[in-house]
């Protein structure tokens, strides 16, 4: 009978070798699931089955997923190293934990928050001041754009190419640098011209572009990225929640994204400055409802992860997600809150920074737990003959 990856077993002493050197990268769950998986795959037997000799099987039926995660380079060497047989040094080294990755994060996210609460406290100071809020936009726009493309092409660059999560990361790389373009010509209009509102510069329709663009790459993206454990080879048992998890993610992404659609639909034809303004409308909606719909898979991968490095980057990414949730329904919350409904859409559009800002972030885990990896997989690692 075959046990489940998550069931507790007899497990041989090569399987607790692997298992040290997996989980702190892809947390407990996964890295037996990854075991189990391989073992099933080449040998057509479970973990507990297999004997020393068929070892090196199971390394390879392990290089697939480990190609996806980490790329085919990271992978070569991780498998190499735990071919070799100089020494159980890398058996005493300490494992990471959740608590020990969590205060190891708790900075990054202080720093989003703290970044979030600036752009906040800004923007609060300059709402009878419409040139100074502006203007406070647009060096929030640079910020977070600039973290944002250097954060995703530090991945995309960690990966080598026809990796898996190089095209996403790649992709990702693309959507915000097209969006910090867009914020480049909105910048420049406002400086150069700033008698005359964007709607009626030259440079609408070129906007228009990059947007629609940069609303094509990222969606894609996500798509890619919430496929990550299907393309890995892993199987992920149906879970009840993760189903209810879709369902509500794609009521909110419905109801936040629907009107606006509905709107800018309507605005079509009315003028060419206003069909290129609804057109970007539509691009951005379309991109952040997928966006919203996407955050229950990416969740589900982050929690498969937990107890992993790897699980930050796509909890983080969930996070992003959710974030955009909240920008996208500010027109329904901004009643809720205490003040003018229209001084709280504006406090409410601050959220993009804590969006765009961990996007970057996400990216930033997703190098340092490869080189983390790398870093680890240094020692020798020696498969017990006993």
């Amino acid at each position: 009978m075959q046990t489940s990856p998550s069931s507790p077993s007899a497990s041989p002493g090569w399987h607790d070798v692997l298992m040290h050197h997996l989980e702190p990268l892809l947390g407990d769950f996964t890295a037996k699931m990854a075991i189990h998986t391989a073992a099933l795959r080449i040998l057509k037997r479970p973990p507990e089955q297999v004997s020393l000799q068929d070892v090196p099987l199971v390394l390879e039926g392990l290089k697939p997923m480990l190609n996806v995660f980490i790329g085919a380079v990271r992978t070569t060497n991780t498998l190499t190293e735990l071919s070799k047989a100089y020494g159980e040094a890398a058996m005493n080294a300490p494992r990471s934990s959740s608590g020990r990755a969590f205060k190891r994060m708790a900075p990054w996210l202080g720093a989003v928050a703290m970044l979030q609460g600036v752009h906040l406290a800004a923007v609060a100071t300059s709402l009878q001041d419409a040139p100074r809020m502006a203007l406070v936009g647009d060096v929030a726009g640079w910020t977070v754009g600039l973290l944002a493309v250097a954060g995703t092409a530090a991945a995309a660059l960690s990966f080598g190419a026809g990796d898996y999560l190089r095209r996403v990361w790649g992709l990702l790389t693309a959507g915000a640098a097209l969006s910090l373009i867009s914020t480049a010509l909105r910048s420049y209009w406002m400086h150069a011209v700033p008698d005359v509102p964007f709607t009626e510069s030259p440079l609408l329709p070129v906007r228009m572009g990059v947007v629609v663009l940069a609303n094509v790459c990222t969606p894609f993206a996500l798509v890619l990225l919430a496929r990550t454990y299907k393309q890995s080879g892993l199987q992920p048992p149906p879970s009840p929640r993760a189903s209810l998890l879709w369902a509500v993610a794609a009521v909110a992404a419905l109801a936040v994204g629907g009107p606006a659609l509905v709107a800018a639909v309507g605005n079509l034809g009315q003028g060419f400055a206003a069909t290129c303004t609804a057109v970007i409308a539509l691009a951005s909606t379309l991109a952040d409802m997928t966006t919203i719909l996407l955050v229950a898979p990416i969740l589900r991968v982050a929690y498969m992860l937990r107890g992993g490095r790897l699980a930050w980057v796509w909890w983080t990414m969930g996070m992003s997600g959710a974030v955009w949730l909240f920008y996208d329904a500010r027109e329904w919350l901004a009643p809720l809150l205490p003040g003018s409904p229209t001084e709280a859409v504006e406090l409410l559009r601050t959220l993009r920074t804590s969006g765009l800002a961990m996007l970057g972030l996400a990216g930033w885990l997703q190098r340092s737990a490869l080189v983390s990896s790398q870093r680890q997989s240094s020692p020798g690692v020696v498969i017990p003959t006993a």
